[in-house]
């Protein structure tokens, strides 16, 4: 009987909902939504959506395609539906992959930008966005190649939210000042992965959740206590990022915080961080050192230390957190465990060392250079680059002087006038040497051009650590002081008269054991022919051989 009671009863239902849809249509009282329409204005007509489903789902009219030539662009603000004038506050996807336009312009009363909006848009510069927008989709100017400028329009009461990679593979977007109407940004995403070019990141004052410190974005918590460190532009090679900003604490680092950064090659990530996000340092190739101070073991995010330098070190202050990353039910799927070691401690300090170089004479057409190291107490590598006039000398020999050093690397080059040897010093073993004295890492002798006189100078124009393995322990630091030296070559016309003959001997005899620092050296060096810095026996036997072969005796 139930059974009979119910199916008469859904057999009710249909009927009556069938009767009233029939009844509807005949009586055209409502009509379907248009699912598009048309806008034209002077610059072209746009396609204006309504409704949609999926990717293409909109609850408000969206410009969903242009047809159009203009290359500047303003995006219409009105449209007609079912005889209704609407404003349109959405920009779809109307321009992704156009290569022609240049700027767009998006008036006020627009709340959104779509995913993918302008992604591709190869040629467009500029962008200006209105102060009632509040949500940028993600990938919204991905690949925007030449995109410069982004006007940000003010609006105190407002707030916008960027979604994931919004600016990804910008890479012609040097700055960008992020209004105050910023509210939600990091969270889960980057928005400025790939874009190689940015330099600098400003926010506008006032704005209550971000501001930039030393080329660090930062973005507080919801009570504001914390930090999380969103971005960072133009990171040092070796980045120690700050405990503290602005007096608060670096609790975060935020989601592709670093993502593919090929300049970071060392970092020290302080130890009240507790949560490093996704992919923060995902793609850093050139990353061979992480300093870990925290701690407890951090909640890491997927890839967070993914594709780093195939020989990375990951430092953990102790066994408990040496454990997180070894365990593999979790911690490897947040970095490579076939490219990165993870030691407990600290790698040794690099050694903020000076060195000298010593001129070790001329003989047989030849000047030499001494290369000492002076104040380091450990080393463990080191690279330098000297310079010398090349119209003066011409490539020459390095010989090691120190036997715990190898020569791992030499090199000459030429360039606008300058010789240049490249030394890169390194030993092998995990035990770094240990000085109490300046040590001598190397000669340096170089030919001299014929006919050349005067100062032959040598200089260390710079200094810079370099690696020797998987830990290469201190090393020579980049602040390393210029050092010089100088070798003075005599013509043996020490009167300069343009002959070679006795009266040369006669005027060498006036400046008898002058030295280098005298008051008269100026006059005097030109009888310092062997270029020792003082004039003595040695320089009048030089002096007379040259004379009796100038003379034919």
């Amino acid at each position: 009987m139930q059974r009979s009671t119910f199916a008469q009863e859904t057999k009710k239902f249909f009927l009556m909902a069938a009767s009233f849809a029939l009844a509807i249509v005949l009586l055209g009282g409502v009509k379907a939504a248009a699912a598009s329409t048309e806008v034209t204005t002077d610059q072209g007509t746009f396609t204006i959506g309504y409704g949609g489903s999926g990717y293409n789902k909109y609850d408000a009219p969206t410009v969903i395609g242009y047809k159009g030539s203009d290359s500047d662009v303003t995006l219409p603000t009105k449209v007609t539906i079912n005889d209704t004038e609407q404003d349109i506050t959405i920009l779809g996807d109307a321009f992704k992959s156009n290569t022609a336009i240049t700027s767009v312009t998006i008036p006020e009363g627009y709340t959104s930008i779509g995913i993918s909006a302008l992604s591709g848009c190869s040629g467009l510069t500029s962008i200006t966005i209105p102060g009632s927008l509040q949500v940028i989709g993600a990938t919204a100017f991905e690949n925007c190649t030449k995109l410069t400028t982004v006007n940000f329009t003010e609006n105190e009461n407002g707030t916008l939210k960027f979604m994931n990679k919004v600016f990804n593979g910008c890479t012609s977007l040097e700055s960008i000042n992020l209004p105050i109407q910023t509210n939600s940004i990091f969270n889960n995403n980057n928005i400025f992965v790939g874009c190689t070019a940015l330099k600098t990141i400003t926010v506008s004052s006032g704005n209550p959740t971000y501001f930039v410190e030393n080329g660090a974005l930062y973005g507080k918590n919801d009570d504001g206590t914390e930090l999380t460190l969103c971005t960072y532009v133009n990171a040092p090679a070796e980045l120690t990022i700050p405990a503290t900003a602005s007096s608060l604490p670096v609790t975060t680092i935020g989601p592709m915080a670093f993502q593919n950064n090929t300049t970071l090659t060392a970092v020290t990530i302080p130890a009240n961080v507790t949560t490093i996000k996704q992919s923060a340092f995902d793609g850093c190739s050139n990353l061979k050192t992480v300093v870990l101070l925290c701690e407890t073991a951090p909640t890491l995010g997927s890839s967070a230390f993914t594709n780093l330098a195939a020989t990375s070190v990951i430092y953990v202050p102790n066994e408990t957190v040496a454990a997180a990353f070894a365990a593999p039910d979790n911690w490897t799927n947040y970095y490579t465990p076939d490219n990165t070691t993870i030691k407990v401690g600290t790698p040794s300090a690099t050694t903020a060392a000076s060195v000298s170089l010593k001129a070790a004479g001329y003989a047989d057409g030849k000047v030499s250079f001494d290369l000492y190291l002076d104040s380091a107490t450990e080393l463990n590598a080191a690279m330098f680059q000297l310079r010398f006039d090349a119209a003066q000398v011409t490539e020459g020999t390095v010989t090691v002087a120190d036997s715990s050093f190898t020569n791992n690397n030499f090199q000459w080059t030429e360039a606008d006038g300058t010789l240049t040897a490249v030394l890169q010093f390194g030993k092998t073993g995990d035990e770094n040497l240990t000085y109490e004295e300046p040590v001598k890492l190397a000669t340096i002798t170089l030919p001299l051009k014929d006919g050349v006189t005067g100062n032959i100078t040598a200089t260390i124009s710079k200094a810079a650590a370099a690696g020797a393995g998987e830990d290469a322990g201190p090393q020579v630091d980049a602040a390393i002081a210029t050092a010089t030296a100088s070798v003075f070559i005599a013509s043996y016309d020490v009167n300069g008269d343009g002959k070679i003959d006795l009266k040369d001997i006669a005027e060498a005899q006036r400046y008898y054991q002058a030295k280098t620092g005298d008051e008269n050296w100026t006059k005097a060096q030109a009888a310092d022919v062997n270029g020792d810095g003082v004039v003595d026996i040695q320089d009048y036997i030089a002096l007379f051989h040259a004379v009796v072969d100038a003379m034919g005796w």
